[in-house]
C-alpha cells in the first residue's frame, strides 16, 4: 500500500463494509450464529479502517464528548465545533423480520 489512492480506496472499502451488511439483514432472515459472526466482521473492518485513517497523511474527524475535532496530519487535534445529540431514541430491543 504505497499508493495514496490504494489507500482510499481501501479506506473507502471498509468504510462502506458496515452499510452493505447491513442491506443484506434487512433482505434475508439471518440466524443468530450468522449475526454474530457479521457484527464481528463489521467491527474488524471499521477498526482496520480507523487505524489506517489513523496512518495516512490526510486528516479525519472524530467526535468527543458532543464535540467535532479534526485530527492534523502531525496527530495534533483541533476542536471544530460542538455537535448536538440527537432527539430520537432507538429501541431497546429489535425484531429481525
Amino acid at each position: 500500500m504505497n499508493n495514496e489512492k490504494e489507500i482510499v480506496q481501501l479506506l473507502i472499502r471498509d468504510g462502506v463494509v458496515g452499510t452493505s451488511l447491513a442491506a443484506l439483514l434487512t433482505e434475508r432472515q439471518i440466524d443468530k450464529a450468522s449475526l454474530s459472526a457479521l457484527a464481528e466482521a463489521v467491527l474488524i473492518a471499521t477498526y482496520q479502517a480507523n487505524q489506517i485513517a489513523r496512518n495516512t497523511n490526510v486528516p479525519f474527524f472524530i467526535e468527543e464528548d458532543g464535540a467535532l475535532f479534526e485530527i492534523q496530519k502531525n496527530k495534533e487535534k483541533v476542536f471544530i465545533r460542538n455537535i448536538e445529540k440527537p432527539s430520537f431514541q432507538l429501541p431497546q430491543h429489535f425484531i429481525l423480520q
